[in-house]
Order: structure tokens, then C-alpha cells, then sequence
């Protein structure tokens, strides 16, 4: 059942830039939407968990120190083009330097053996990033009554994908090395990761087909 689950969770990360190709069709302006680099980066995941690891191109413990970088300028390139900021500089210099501060730790930190200390510390700038700027979204959203139907609006699917995403992995994270020493239930709560994992991969697919294409 988890494998089923795994495997259905990883390939699902094919479908949002599938969707996106398809419904861009003829137009030649491709990725000048906004979140193009996060549905690219979720491909490119997929692709590297299933030949990557097989093929040993770059070692599974790097990887992450590597997708960490990748996730937070995705997500970061997001959040900052969702204009729903008013101070944009101060925003770009707090979580630039934050995210740094807190990568430069993680390495400190890391050990090819137990990866997982490393990954809780690089996480932490990426969640806040995620809170912070999906609670002000939809805050700004709220206040001003912009959206009269929030489920044909392509950036509700995709910050609540990444707000449950980041809230339900985090504190996993978190446990996930004190798990990797007992082997008390880490399948099961291993599981957690993989439906949080499903759960934004179908809110991507969802978000792109609601999208409005330049």
C-alpha cells in the first residue's frame, strides 16, 4: 500500500508541467507565468527520484541540500511576483538574507549518513516564507474582496497547496531524525510526506488548468 502510494504521489509530479505544455499550445511565450519554475522544479524531481538515484548522478544527500536552494527560489520568485507586498525590497532582503543565514547551518550540520538534521534547518526559512506570504495572500485577498470565486482562481489552489504542504511536513521533519534512530513507525509517518506530496501535486494540476494563459 505505501508503495502503490510512493509511487503514485512521485509520478503525479509529472502531470502539472503536462498540463501547462498542453494548455500553452501554440504560444511561444512559455514560462512567463508565475509559477513555471516550482511546476519545472516538481518535473525535474520526479525525473531525478526515479533515474537520478538509480544512476547515482549526483548523491541523494546532495540532492537535497541542492533542491533546497531550488524550492526556495521558486517559491520565493512566487510570493514576490504575486504583488500582494508593499514593502517588496524590505520582503526581498529579510528572506534573501534569512534563507542564506540558515542554508550556510544546515551544512554545518550535514552528514551523508543522516541527511535529516541538515534538511530540518533548510526547511525552516522555506515554511516561514510559505506562512508568512500565503497568510498575507490571502489576508490582502480578503480585505479588499478582489476575488468574488476563489475556486476559478488558479493562485487559490496553488498557496493553499503550498501552505498544507510546508504545515504538514514540517513538524515531520522535525521528528524525522529521532524516527531514523528508533524505527518506531517511520513508515507511518513517513506516510504523511508522501500525501502531503500527493496532495500538492494535484494542487499544482489544479491550479494550471485554471490558469489564465498569456
Amino acid at each position: 500500500m505505501y508503495k502503490v502510494l510512493y509511487l503514485i504521489a512521485l509520478y503525479s509530479g509529472i502531470i502539472p508541467i503536462c498540463l501547462y505544455l498542453l494548455r500553452k499550445g501554440t504560444k511561444l511565450n512559455l514560462g512567463k507565468e508565475i509559477v513555471f519554475p516550482f511546476i519545472t522544479l516538481t518535473f525535474i524531481a520526479t525525473i531525478y527520484e526515479q533515474i537520478g538515484v538509480i544512476y547515482s548522478i549526483i548523491g541523494s544527500s546532495y540532492w537535497f541540500q541542492i533542491y533546497a536552494v531550488l524550492e526556495f527560489t521558486a517559491l520565493f520568485y512566487y510570493y514576490r511576483e504575486l504583488n500582494f507586498i508593499k514593502k517588496k525590497q524590505e520582503f526581498e532582503i529579510f528572506f534573501a538574507v534569512f534563507f542564506v543565514f540558515f542554508y550556510l547551518i544546515s551544512w554545518m550540520f550535514f552528514r551523508t549518513e543522516n541527511i535529516f538534521l541538515s534538511l530540518f534547518i533548510s526547511q525552516i526559512p522555506i515554511v516561514l516564507l510559505v506562512i508568512v506570504s500565503s497568510f498575507s495572500w490571502f489576508k490582502k485577498l480578503f480585505l479588499n474582496k478582489e476575488i468574488k470565486d476563489l475556486w476559478k482562481n488558479a493562485d487559490f489552489y496553488f498557496v493553499s497547496g503550498y501552505l498544507i504542504y510546508c504545515a504538514s511536513t514540517f513538524f515531520l521533519f522535525s521528528l524525522s531524525g529521532f524516527l531514523v534512530e528508533t524505527s518506531l513507525y517511520f513508515y507511518d509517518y513517513w506516510l504523511v510526506n508522501v500525501l502531503a506530496t500527493l496532495f500538492l501535486r494535484i494542487m499544482l494540476s489544479i491550479g494550471v488548468w485554471r490558469m489564465k494563459m498569456t
